[in-house]
């Protein structure tokens, strides 16, 4: 698992560079430098991620049989690069992830932590934690399904994040963290929420939100004082605000989604400089350039998706 996030990480990063391409002619050198600070730093990433292979795997199952009934004693237990496999089944717990450990499981329909409306559901503390493979429900609100602070090079793949009574997924000064091939749909407050909390202007920065299905949730992806992040290739559709919402967040990269069916498909405040490309829209009238909707101080503003296609991707994230 953890040679295939590595590979996909690479992968990623050659796309970006085909990004790069296609937008150079029309938007400033200050992006391409950022995206290719990106992939210069994705060696990072994977030489981190490799180290939990070295380590041992401990097992979960809530009927018995395995090292430990419950996910946090298995925790507790492990030590960093340690992977903790879950056999699948209803987990009633909110986790504490202060180490970096590898959190995988049976099957993500049916191995299911449940945070029965108390905090967050998964809080991640630590740096180079991976979790894949779960539905994550049922935190309380103004909290989150996973709740991840003040770590990097963290990785979230292949989860359910969904009837959490606040946001899905949170990310709070967090530096290069991925959210990918998610479903994340139907919690009362954000999808996914990226922000810096700390009163530090633009620390959360380089996150990447990717292949995800991003759906019915009262926001889909909200972005607060954060810098050169990446929403690209998502599914965003039916919620119930804004599809995305930019306030305060600089030089993102929006590119490559399916934005349509939100109330607001899209709208920006205060930052003028974000970068726009490639998305489908869902418009039944095409004009060759999208516009997006926002606020510079009390002035209503403009910016503009140059490249808008005709057709949606094909995403997965189910």
């Amino acid at each position: 698992m953890l040679q295939y996030l590595s590979l996909s990480k690479n992968l990623y990063y050659v796309n970006a560079y085909h990004i790069i391409g296609r937008v150079k002619n029309m938007q400033s050198k200050k992006l391409v430098i950022i995206i290719s600070m990106l992939v210069i730093a994705s060696v990072f990433p994977i030489v981190t991620t490799s180290v939990a292979s070295d380590g041992s795997t401990i097992y979960v199952d809530d009927d018995g049989g395995a090292d430990y009934t419950n996910i946090q004693d298995a925790i507790d237990a492990a030590d960093d690069g340690d992977t903790i496999f879950v056999y699948s089944g209803t987990y009633y717990e909110n986790l504490q992830i202060d180490k970096s450990v590898t959190l995988t499981s049976e099957n993500k329909h049916n191995t299911v932590i449940d945070g029965n409306s108390i905090g967050n559901v998964v809080n991640v503390t630590a740096d180079s934690v991976t979790i894949n493979g779960f539905t994550v429900r049922n935190g309380e609100a103004w909290e989150a399904g996973i709740y991840v602070y003040d770590s990097s090079e963290t990785s979230i793949s292949d989860c359910i994040v969904t009837l959490n009574n606040g946001i899905g997924i949170e990310l709070d000064r967090t530096f290069r963290v991925w959210v990918s091939n998610c479903t994340i749909s139907s919690n009362n407050q954000f999808g996914v929420c990226i922000y810096t909390s700390n009163g530090i202007r633009l620390n959360s920065r380089l996150n990447v939100v990717t292949n995800c299905v991003i759906s019915d949730n009262d926001e889909g992806v909200f972005l607060d004082d954060t810098t050169s992040d990446f929403i690209i290739k998502n599914q965003i559709t039916d919620n119930h605000v804004y599809g995305i919402h930019l306030a305060f967040a600089e030089d993102i990269g929006v590119y490559d989604n399916n934005l349509y069916d939100n109330n607001e498909n899209a709208y920006f405040q205060g930052i003028l400089r974000n970068y726009w490309s490639r998305n489908y829209w869902g418009n039944s009238i095409k004009i060759g350039v999208e516009i997006i909707f926002g606020r510079v101080i009390c002035f209503p503003w403009l910016n503009f998706d140059w490249h808008p296609v005709s057709e949606p991707y094909d995403i997965g994230g189910k």
